[in-house]
C-alpha cells in the first residue's frame, strides 16, 4: 500500500511541483524523487539546480549529533549536492535550505558516475511530549544503484524507518534539490522534515 501511495505522490509532484512557492525550473526535469515517509511539518524552500549540463556526484549532510543534555534534537539540518559536468569538472554545490543547528559531515562522493537515487531514514512524529527530529540520515545511490553513499555514519538517535528507494529514469541523474524545514523557535525544532530531488537527462538538459 505504501509503495502505491509513494508512486502516486511522485507522479503528482512531477506534474505540479513540490510546492507552490518553488521557483520555475531552468532545467528540463525528467523525474521528481520524494520520500514516502516524510513528515508533514515546516515549509518547503526554493528549488535549486546544478548549472546546466552538470549533475550531482557527491553530497554532504549538516547534522546535530545526539547529546544527553540536549532535550531538543534536530538531526539533519541541511543537505548539499555537489555538481559536476559529464567531464567531471566541478561546477559548485546547491542546498535549498540550511538550518542553524549541527555541523557539516564529510563529503560523500560517488566513486564514478552520478547520483541516480535517494532515500532517507525518518523518525515519525513523537507526540506532544516527545522530541521530533524527522529526517535523521540520507543515502544516495550512484550509477543506478551500483554504489550507495551514506551522509551520517554515527547518528546515535533512536531508529527511524528508511523510506523506499526512489530513482531517476535510465539515462538521467540528479540535478536539483528542494528541502522542507521546520524551525519552531521556542518550540520543538525538528530540522529537515522532507526532501525532494530532481533528475535531468544526461543529453538535452537545457530548456528553451
Amino acid at each position: 500500500m505504501r509503495r502505491v501511495i509513494a508512486l502516486v505522490t511522485v507522479i503528482a509532484l512531477g506534474l505540479a511541483g513540490v510546492s507552490g512557492g518553488a521557483i520555475s525550473p531552468r532545467r528540463r526535469v525528467t523525474d521528481t524523487l520524494i520520500l514516502d515517509n516524510g513528515v508533514d511539518a515546516g515549509d518547503w524552500g526554493l528549488v535549486e539546480y546544478c548549472e546546466d549540463g552538470s549533475f550531482a556526484t557527491a553530497f554532504e549532510v549538516k547534522f546535530e549529533p545526539y547529546s544527553l543534555i540536549d532535550t531538543d534534537e534536530t538531526a539533519v539540518n541541511a543537505v548539499r549536492l555537489y555538481c559536476s559536468t559529464l567531464e567531471h569538472i566541478t561546477t559548485g554545490y546547491i542546498y535549498s535550505v540550511e538550518g542553524k543547528h549541527g555541523e557539516w559531515q564529510n563529503i560523500r562522493s560517488c566513486s564514478s558516475g552520478f547520483v541516480t537515487g535517494m532515500r532517507a531514514n525518518v523518525l515519525e512524529p513523537q507526540g506532544t511530549f516527545g522530541d521530533d527530529v524527522a529526517v535523521k540520515n540520507v543515502q544516495l545511490a550512484c550509477d543506478e544503484g551500483k554504489e550507495v553513499i551514506t551522509g551520517v555514519i554515527e547518528e546515535k538517535i533512536p531508529d527511524g524507518e528508511w523510506s523506499l528507494w526512489t530513482r531517476c529514469s535510465s539515462g538521467s541523474g540528479v540535478c536539483g534539490i528542494e528541502i522542507r524545514y521546520e524551525n519552531a523557535g521556542l518550540g520543538d525544532d525538528t530540522g529537515v522534515t522532507n526532501l525532494a530531488m530532481f533528475c535531468c537527462a544526461f543529453n538535452g538538459t537545457r530548456t528553451h
